[in-house]
């Protein structure tokens, strides 16, 4: 697939078939992403690719600790707010999104349903966890947020769906009972992926981006 297609038709996914993606795509899917840039080549990424029952108890015990209100812990500093213009762009994502949804401002009970369906991973089949090691310093983040963006263009090109999610990771401790991480890793971000179900209307959504003019100034 043409690149500048790949990267304007990839979305966020939030509906997915129950079918596994297939072993051998999976491996060149991180294959492919591990040819994202890092500082110096260091490649300071570990990808965990997370299948079958694992999946489920891990979205189950997420799902039961938002549902009580338990403190989220993440290994990464998550932001609690938003400046303008950014808290501007957050709002509209969630009111479009709602809308083609059904869901009203005030249906607190559809509202909260689709929350928690973030901790299910929007029932994908398989997790995909970035870590780096205890330590680095915010470049190796930077880094894992390259490698993030290749996991989903790779995918996407195979005719699979992913869904960057920061859900997976406000309870580490909950993952870290479920999947043997090394020592001294943080948790940077979790992927739901799997195949897209084409008949939800979630995956019909469609985001907006700023024009050029206001997010890039050229000089000279």
């Amino acid at each position: 697939m043409d690149l500048d297609r790949a990267m304007t038709q990839r979305r966020s996914v939030r509906a997915y078939l129950p079918r596994p993606v297939e072993r051998a795509v999976l491996e060149q899917i991180i294959a492919q992403a591990r040819w994202a840039p890092s500082w110096g080549n260091t490649q300071s990424w570990e990808f965990y690719v997370i299948s079958g029952e694992t999946v489920g108890r891990i979205t189950a015990d997420l799902q039961a600790a938002v549902a009580a209100g338990d403190d989220q812990r993440p290994d990464v500093e998550m932001p609690l707010e938003f400046p303008e213009p950014l808290m501007g762009r957050y709002r509209t994502l969630g009111m479009n999104l709602f809308e083609l949804l059904g869901i009203e401002r005030d249906d607190k009970e559809k509202r909260l349903a689709h929350y928690l369906r973030n901790f299910n991973a929007f029932g994908a089949p398989h997790l995909v966890y970035i870590a780096v090691r205890d330590g680095l310093t915010p470049y190796a983040v930077f880094d894992a947020g390259a490698a993030a963006y290749a996991v989903t263009l790779a995918a996407h090109q195979r005719g699979v769906g992913t869904c960057e999610l920061a859900a997976l990771v406000r309870y580490p401790d909950l993952v870290r009972r479920h999947v043997d991480f090394p020592a001294g890793r943080r948790l940077v971000i979790g992927l739901a992926l799997g195949y897209p179900d084409p008949d939800h209307p979630a995956n019909a959504f469609q985001p907006t981006r700023e024009s050029l003019d206001e997010v890039a100034t050229f000089i000279d």
